[in-house]
Order: C-alpha cells, then sequence, then structure tokens
C-alpha cells in the first residue's frame, strides 16, 4: 500500500478523459490557431483542470496571506469559496507550493478513500487483506482516477466513510451513532459537487434498505428503522448544520447567476455497450492507451474501468455469507447492500429508461450527466470483490461448493444482462472494424485480459480445492492493483523547476500597464485566463457563472462567444476573433487592455502593398525595402508572403529609423495561415514613429528553408503596406506574440448625473451596448431613482481611486450635483457600501454592476464584500458542533435491544477459521 500511494503522490495518477496526458492538450493555447503569449510556458494540462488547479492556488495564496471573501481576478470577481471547501485541496494548498500541491491533494485523496473503504469492510469483519484488497479496488477505480484533481473524486472519496458510519449506527443503535454519518455528509456537500453527492447519498439509502430486509426480513426491517429514527434524526442535524455555509451559499449563487443555458438530456445515460469498459477500458478507446477515445462524450465520463479481476471476485461475494449467526447476516446484508448500490447505479447511467429519467428530474437544477452514479459501481464492486477475496480465503470442506454456488448465483443475471446487450455489442463489433482499431484494442487489452485470466483460473482452482497456497492471496492481490493501475495516465503535478509555469514577456508588459481596477480583456481568450489568475492579473475571461445581467451584455455584442464552433461554453465566453475593441460596453466593464491575435491586423487606417511583380526567398538573404511612416505613427506594417505549408521557425522583421535605431518584429511561421501571396500583417509598437520619416526595413527568416516566398517589385525590393494609427481610442503597447491595446476611454470606475431605469437584465443590457460612448451617457440602474434623465454637459463629475483590492474598494468623489458612482465589479449579494461612514444602498448598475447614489458635495465612498450569511453561518455551525459534542459525549439514552439476528447459539456466533487466521471478531467503532 506504501508503495503505491507513494506513486500516486508522485504522478497524482490522472485517468484520460478530461485529464489528458501532457503532450496531448496545451491549456494556455486559445482554441483558435493564433499566435498566443504562452507558447513559451511548458506547463500542460486540460483547461478544466488548470481551472481547478488555480483557484485552489489563489485560496491557498489568501489563506497564507491577506484573506478576503472576493476574488477579482476571473469575470467580474466572483466569492473566494465558490468552490466550497473539499478538504484535501484546501489541505494541501494550504500547507504546499502550488506546484506540490495538487499532487499531495491527490495523494491524500486516494490514501483517505482506500482507508475509508477498509474501516468499512473491517466492520464487517472482513480480513485485513480482503479489507486492504477492497479499499485499493476502490482507490484505483475508474470513478476515483479518473475525476482526479475534481470535485467529483473528493466526494467520492468519502462515501465509504458513510457506509462505514452507517455501519456502526446499524450495530450499535446509539443516537450518537448519528454524529459521524453528519460528519461524513457534511464533509461531502463542502467538496461542492451535489450531483455526486446526492448519488451517493441516495446510494447509502439503498444500502441501508437491502441491509435491513436482508438481516430482519419484511416485517423486521420496518420496526428496525424506526428504532433507529434518533440516529438518523442527529444525522440530518448535524450533515446540514455543519454544512450550512456551504448550502446556503450554493442556492444564493444559484439564484443569482444565469443557469438557463444549463440543459441536459432527460435521460443522459451512456447506453449499455459502455460497460465494456468496466473489464476492457480501451473497448472505445483512451487517452493515452491505444487508439483515440472514438465513443460519444469523453473517456472520463464514459468509462467505468472496475477490472476485470474485480469484476470476477464479486462473482464469490455470497459465498463469505455462510451460516445464520449475526455475523453471516450482517454480511449477507452488506452484499445485498453493494449489489443494490451497483445495479441501481448500471440501470442509472447505462441502461437508461423511467429510472434515469426519474433519478434526473429528482436531481433537478444540479442534474448532469447520468453516469455521475457509476460511483456506487466503483464502490459496490470494490466491497463485492472485499467479499468474493475473503471467501476465497476461508479454509473449510464447503468452500469449493459455496464458491461454484454463488458464482451460478450470479452469473444467471449477468447471463440475462448480456442477452439484453446483445444487440449494443454487435453495433460496437461492426464499429470496432469499420474503424480499423482492432489491433490496437487488442494491444491496449493484454494487461487487462491477461489479469482478468490469472484470477479466473485462481478461482477455478479453488473451486476445486478446499486448501489454497499462502502464496495465493497476495498474488491475487497484487494482479487486482495493477490491473487497475495499468490504466491510469499520469499527468505529473509534481513538476521541476525548469518545466514550471513561467511568465512570458507579454504578462509583463500587461502587468506593467494594467490600471489600478481594470481588466483585461480581448478575443479568442488569447491570455488564457486562470494562466493570468495566477500571475494576479485581472482578465474578464475565465471558466465562472455569470448573473443574468453580464450574459445579457455578452450576447448582446455576440451570442458565438457562448458556443463551441467559438471555443466558448456558457460559463467560458471566447470572444470571437475580430470582435471591435472599441465598443462601449468593454469601456463599462473596466476592460483596460485588449489582446487582439498577432496575424491579424490592427484597426486603423489600411494600406496594402502594392501587387507582387516577383518573389524573394528571405532565406537566401534579407529582403529589403523601405516605406514611409503614415499619419497617427504605424501600427503594423504589411507584406505579401506565400507560405506552402506551416513550419517551424520564424519570420523577423527589422525597421530601421533615419538615425539608424532598429525595432525587430518576430512572428512564428507555424502560426501563419497557408495561400498564394496573401497579405501578413505584423503588428508593431510604433504610433509614436515620426508621419513622414522613411524608414527601411529587411525581412529575415530561420528554420526550415522550404515553402516560403516574399513578395517584391520588378527590382526586388520589398513590398510594403502599413496600417496607421487613429483616434479610435486604441494605443498598441506590445506586439510580442500578441497585441496589445490600451483601452484609453476604459471606466472600471465613473460618475453619472442623469439615470435610465431598466429593471429586465436583457433590456438593460441593450442599453447599455448601444451606447456610443460612456462620456454624457446616463446609468442604466435596476430601480428607479430621483436623478434626471439627460445628462447635463456642465456636470462636473470628479473621482479618484485612493485604494482597490480584492474585496474592497475606496475612491473619494467630488460633485456638484447627486450622481451614481457606478464600480466595474460584480453585483453579487454581500457587497456593502458607506458614504463618509454612513451606510448606503447598492443597485444593480449597466446590468451587471455596483451602483451607488451619491450626494453633492466632497464624500468617501467605501465598498466591501462580506458573505451574506457569515454570521448566521458561524452561529449555525457553533451550535451544530456542540450539539454534536453533547450528543456524542453525553450520556447513552438509546441503549441496543437484541434483534433478531443476535439470538443465536453459542457455537454459532464463534468467528470462523481462514486460511490465514481467524476473523477479527470486534468491529471497528464509528
Amino acid at each position: 500500500m506504501v508503495g503505491v500511494t507513494a506513486f500516486a503522490f508522485r504522478d497524482a495518477l490522472f485517468f484520460g478523459g478530461s485529464m489528458v496526458p501532457s503532450d496531448i492538450v496545451d491549456a494556455l493555447v486559445a482554441p483558435f490557431n493564433w499566435d498566443a503569449p504562452v507558447g513559451a510556458s511548458p506547463e500542460r494540462a486540460s483547461g478544466d483542470v488548470l481551472n481547478i488547479h488555480s483557484h485552489w492556488t489563489m485560496v491557498g495564496r489568501s489563506l497564507r496571506g491577506d484573506w478576503s471573501w472576493w476574488d477579482r481576478s476571473l469575470g467580474m470577481g466572483y466569492p473566494t469559496m465558490k468552490g466550497g471547501v473539499p478538504a484535501f485541496s484546501i489541505i494541501s494548498y494550504a500547507l504546499f507550493p502550488a506546484w506540490f500541491a495538487a499532487g499531495a491533494a491527490v495523494a491524500l485523496r486516494t490514501v483517505v478513500a482506500w482507508w475509508l473503504t477498509y474501516g468499512w469492510l473491517r466492520t464487517l469483519e472482513l480480513q485485513r487483506l480482503s479489507a486492504y484488497l477492497g479499499g485499493a479496488a476502490f482507490a484505483f477505480s475508474g470513478f476515483l482516477m479518473g475525476w482526479s484533481g475534481w470535485p467529483h473524486a473528493i466526494v467520492a472519496a468519502f462515501a465509504p466513510g458513510l457506509l462505514w458510519a452507517i455501519e456502526s449506527a446499524l450495530r450499535d443503535r446509539q443516537a450518537r451513532a448519528g454524529v459521524p454519518i453528519g460528519l461524513v455528509a457534511a464533509l461531502m456537500v463542502w467538496a461542492n459537487f451535489p450531483l455526486v453527492t446526492a448519488y451517493v447519498l441516495i446510494g447509502a439509502g439503498l444500502y441501508v434498505v437491502a441491509r435491513l430486509l436482508t438481516e430482519f426480513g419484511w416485517r423486521g426491517a420496518g420496526p428496525r428503522a424506526l428504532r433507529l429514527l434518533p440516529t438518523w434524526l442527529v444525522a440530518i442535524i448535524v450533515g446540514i448544520g455543519l454544512a450550512f455555509p456551504h448550502i446556503v451559499h450554493f442556492v444564493e449563487r444559484l439564484a443569482w447567476a444565469d443557469t438557463s443555458s444549463r440543459a441536459f438530456a432527460r435521460d443522459s445515460s451512456a447506453g449499455g455497450e459502455y460497460l465494456l469498459t468496466a473489464a476492457l477500458p480501451a473497448a472505445f478507446g483512451t487517452y493515452g492507451h491505444g487508439p483515440d477515445w472514438w465513443g460519444i462524450g469523453t473517456f472520463v465520463e464514459m468509462q467505468i474501468h472496475v477490472g476485470g479481476p474485480v469484476l470476477l471476485l464479486s462473482l464469490a461475494a455470497w459465498a463469505a455469507t455462510r451460516g445464520k449467526h449475526s455475523q453471516a447476516l450482517r454480511r449477507r446484508g452488506a452484499v445485498a447492500g453493494a449489489w443494490a448500490m451497483a445495479v441501481f447505479a448500471i440501470a442509472v447511467g447505462y441502461l437508461g429508461g423511467p429510472l434515469t429519467n426519474a433519478a434526473q428530474a429528482f436531481m433537478g437544477d444540479v442534474s448532469g450527466h447520468a453516469t455521475r452514479s457509476k460511483v456506487l459501481i466503483s464502490l459496490g464492486f470494490a466491497g463485492l470483490a472485499a467479499f468474493g477475496f475473503d471467501a476465497f480465503t476461508e479454509s473449510g470442506s464447503d468452500v469449493p461448493a459455496r464458491l461454484r454456488r454463488s458464482v451460478g448465483r450470479t452469473m444467471v443475471p449477468a447471463a440475462v444482462l448480456g442477452l439484453f446487450l446483445m444487440p449494443s455489442l454487435l453495433n460496437w463489433l461492426r464499429d470496432l472494424e469499420t474503424l480499423g482499431h482492432q489491433r490496437s484494442l487488442a494491444v491496449a487489452s493484454i494487461i487487462p485480459v491477461a489479469a482478468t485470466v490469472a484470477v479466473a483460473w485462481v478461482l477455478f482452482v479453488r473451486s476445486r480445492r478446499e486448501l489454497v497456497p499462502r502464496w495465493f492471496a497476495p498474488v491475487v492481490g497484487v494482479v487486482v492493483v495493477v490491473e487497475l493501475l495499468a490504466f491510469a495516465t499520469p499527468l505529473p503535478t509534481i513538476v521541476g523547476a525548469d518545466a514550471r509555469l513561467s511568465m512570458t514577456a507579454e504578462h509583463e508588459d500587461v502587468i506593467a500597464a494594467l490600471e489600478p481596477g481594470g481588466r483585461l480583456g480581448g478575443e479568442a481568450n488569447l491570455f488564457f485566463p486562470n494562466t493570468t489568475q495566477l500571475f494576479e492579473i485581472d482578465a474578464h475571461g475565465g471558466d465562472v457563472l455569470r448573473s443574468p445581467g453580464h450574459m445579457a451584455l455578452l450576447n448582446a455584442v455576440d451570442a458565438r462567444m457562448f458556443t463551441a464552433e467559438f471555443g466558448g461554453t456558457f460559463t467560458y465566453p471566447a470572444v470571437p476573433v475580430g470582435t471591435d475593441p472599441t465598443l462601449a460596453v468593454w469601456d463599462a466593464l473596466g476592460l483596460d487592455l485588449w489582446a487582439s491575435p498577432r496575424e491579424l491586423p490592427p484597426l486603423g487606417p489600411r494600406v496594402d502593398p502594392p501587387p507582387a511583380l516577383s518573389s524573394a526567398d528571405p532565406f537566401a538573404g534579407p529582403v529589403r525595402g523601405e516605406f514611409i511612416i503614415p499619419e497617427g505613427g504605424l501600427r503594423a506594417v504589411l507584406l505579401r508572403a506565400d507560405l506552402a505549408q506551416p513550419e517551424d521557425g520564424r519570420l523577423d522583421l527589422v525597421l530601421i529609423s533615419p538615425s539608424g535605431v532598429e525595432t525587430t518584429v518576430t512572428s512564428r511561421r507555424d502560426r501563419w495561415p497557408f495561400a498564394e501571396l496573401e497579405v501578413r500583417s505584423l503588428a508593431v509598437d510604433g504610433e509614436h514613429f515620426a508621419p513622414g520619416d522613411v524608414y527601411e526595413v529587411e525581412v529575415r527568416a530561420s528554420g526550415p528553408q522550404r515553402g516560403m516566398t516574399i513578395g517584391v517589385d520588378a527590382d526586388g525590393a520589398l513590398l510594403v503596406g502599413t496600417v496607421s494609427g487613429t483616434n479610435d481610442g486604441l494605443d498598441v503597447i506590445a506586439t510580442g506574440a500578441v497585441t496589445v491595446y490600451q483601452r484609453v476611454q476604459s471606466a472600471p470606475v465613473r460618475l453619472h448625473d442623469a439615470v435610465v431605469a431598466a429593471s429586465d437584465p436583457d433590456d438593460a443590457a441593450a442599453i447599455v451596448v448601444g451606447r456610443d460612448g460612456l462620456a454624457g451617457s446616463p446609468a442604466v440602474l435596476d430601480t428607479d431613482v430621483d436623478l434626471p434623465l439627460v445628462a447635463d454637459p456642465a456636470a462636473r463629475l470628479d473621482h479618484s481611486i485612493v485604494r482597490v483590492e480584492d474585496g474592497s474598494w475606496e475612491i473619494n468623489t467630488s460633485t456638484d450635483r447627486p450622481a451614481v458612482l457606478v464600480i466595474a465589479e460584480n453585483d453579487y449579494p454581500g457587497w456593502r457600501a458607506t458614504i463618509d461612514g454612513e451606510s448606503a444602498s447598492v443597485f444593480t448598475a449597466d446590468a451587471a454592476l455596483i451602483g451607488i447614489v451619491v450626494p453633492a458635495g466632497d464624500h468617501v465612498v467605501r465598498v466591501d464584500f462580506r458573505p451574506t450569511y457569515l454570521t448566521l453561518s458561524i452561529i449555525v455551525v457553533t451550535v451544530t458542533a456542540v450539539f454534536a459534542a453533547l450528543v456524542w459525549f453525553g450520556p447513552t439514552r438509546f441503549p441496543a435491544s437484541r434483534s433478531r439476528a443476535q439470538i443465536v447459539t453459542r457455537d454459532e456466533d464463534q468467528p470462523e477459521a481462514t486460511a490465514f487466521g481467524e476473523h477479527n471478531a470486534g468491529s471497528l467503532k464509528g
């Protein structure tokens, strides 16, 4: 266990799907083939993985420094604890540096999942080796490995702890046994993935029902459950009370955010054919093993890698429930409960139909892919495999017969399921043949098939003999773990210093130019928002929920930014390339800087180079020419270049001023679109160049010497066109791998002496987007206030930003009349404003921002964020903790009574001998 855990700690063991190998997806490159400012960064991951990592990096920094409840680094800001408090993430990122914390969190989660599964199974008096195997089968299952780094896996890691606590409650029948049940449930809620939490709680309910029915029968199960009512009440009180802060925040956030685009099919089950991945994880391809994923959805969503050896051991689970004494009845009930969880999840996640429809309708707004229910498949089969392994290692003359009966009992429904799925399996075979993946699947399946055959042989031998060699058990355990780990795709998260994310020159330019309170915007997410977050650059983009007003503003600009075609989602808009950066809505949102693709010609008067009369090879030597700086200075040089195909290497443009000063602009050739003699744009920070000056220009190329020519005139002189500066509110400040504009009209803070009332977000957004500019325009408030509708050009409206931090603004205002102060920050519940220390109302301004009415005169306005229910949450958690302590340490008020299962003879109650010693007759208390 220690060795495997160390391996998990080192590599974090990310499974395919969204967790893709490091050589597949560069998380920092935009979804367009433009030269982004991140090419030099060696850190690679899927965008979603980096989103989670960067969020917890920011939380860790805040915990170690000056804590703030608000983080303004993405979108228009968000509550710092929007991601809940997943135990493993919060511990790792608070204690360790970010480059180490991601791997540490996964390792900690793996150990806890293993230990909690072990505790649950030991409570049922399984052997230590059996409990260890069950823990490994769950900790390294497809669900936990597939969702490594995600809250899904953190919730799942606590699932066996819930069963452990339930087992203690079922056996002890003390009211205090509800405390650990509530504690584990609260930890799952705080981990912030309600869909998986809901499935685990449903699975736990099925486990309890099956457990009681099996142990006490139809007549005895009801009274027994009623006698446990105090336990369930304590569990509910403790669970809700300890999770109260997150529950109320989650509900508040859902009510505030626009979730209208969050739509899932009522039946989002995967399809029965995907059950093949339980034993053959590469059945539909993978990420990193065999062919690429060719099934629907993604590997991480659809696969349910349990492992052939685990499935085989599960067939023998009923053999570990011999006898009629209390131990056997408890075991029989636990096996029935594990089967109930697994069968329910198979039906919901893979077979579909009425049960899936009902489950997803019950989930409501937190509904998602039905395959998230497979957490119960992983946990159920891990427990069943432990029982089967326990039966396999027992000694006794009747063991072979019991093994055969258990296998036969389980194979009947399995055969029925196989017949039901036969048409789907035949379709899979045809698709496999059509795509030509038979050979790659065969190669990728060598380890799973070999491991399954090996365990099948061992089980066959055991079913024929009374005793087994002592080395058989550890060999089976090793085979189970090796088979599971063989399909874990390592994504190193603990990296060397030379491979860590580093700031580029473009990031440095942005940091130097960004004004207080301003944000970085741009097209195509050229600066990956969660990377800018790590560099403490506030960006407008990012994967966050947005208010209806904010969504309406962006939709009014271009609804395509939320479509997959343009690389966006409803939480992650990607502004289409070519979007006008001069729009007044960007001023209102406080976008101080704008990033545009390097190869996209900057805005401004454009003069194309004359048609080429000949061509020159820049590899043979510099191609020279000259041109005159136009009025307004220079924003870009235009060339005619023929690139037969994208190639590695660079194109260097050298501008030489009349005084001999050289300015070099470099472009990567592999980022250029290719066609015949297209006009290529190379942006230049040259608006300060003196109009009328004659500049010499040279073009040089490096890299593979093929497939590129430059347009020249009849004399071989370089043909040059220009884009000049103009009075459009933009100023080119950086022209490296991306063009960065300063937006001089940006207004993160502004004053308006006129107001238009519009309570509907769409109406308000239409007014904001329709402005020609902010100067002289009215503010748009969600409430009518006593201010004129038309602005007065003579109004004195002065302000200065004294301080801006996460969750806090201080602004001095000086006006000759009442006015509305608008702050470019999300108007989220929890913002409080004061004017000269006196409380002031906060309105929604310009569809999504903070608005405050300030009186005439000189004032100090302070705006601070504090969670709405913070005080109440502290009280509720404190009272709940005290209640839990009193119940746990107080006098026992519900003594256990004898059950039917305990009325047995002394001989029947004796623990059963095994091939490796006696069962532990005690139980591990919750």
